[in-house]
C-alpha cells in the first residue's frame, strides 16, 4: 500500500491549477497510485467518489507512460464538478511530464 504520510512529508510536488501530484521513488517494480479528494474541497461523498473514479481511470491510462518505479499521490485542490476522464488524463499526463518519471 502506498504510504500517504510518507509521500506528504518527503515527496516532490508538481502542481496544476486543479491537481497536485506528489511523487517519490519506490522500491517496488511498478508505479503505485493513490488518489485523495479532501472533504473540505468536495463536500458531497457522491461527488468525491465520482472524482476518485475519474482520477483512478486517468492513472490507469497514464500508468504505461511511467518508466521509473515511483509512488504517486494525486490530490484535488479545487472542486471539479464536470471533470471528464479525458480532461483528467490530459492533466495527469502534463503533470507526469514535469516529474521526469516518463
Amino acid at each position: 500500500m502506498v504510504e500517504a504520510r510518507r509521500l506528504l512529508k518527503t515527496g516532490q510536488r508538481v502542481r496544476s491549477e486543479s491537481l497536485e501530484l506528489i511523487y517519490s521513488a519506490s522500491q517496488k517494480l511498478h508505479p503505485r497510485w493513490l488518489v485523495q479528494v479532501p472533504k473540505r474541497v468536495v463536500k458531497l461523498a457522491t461527488r468525491r467518489n465520482r472524482l476518485k473514479r475519474v482520477l483512478h481511470q486517468a492513472a490507469f491510462v497514464c500508468h504505461s507512460k511511467v518508466t521509473t518505479p515511483s509512488d504517486f499521490l494525486i490530490r484535488v485542490k479545487q472542486p471539479l464538478p464536470h471533470y471528464s476522464s479525458k480532461q483528467a488524463t490530459k492533466d495527469l499526463s502534463e503533470l507526469l511530464v514535469q516529474t521526469k518519471t516518463t
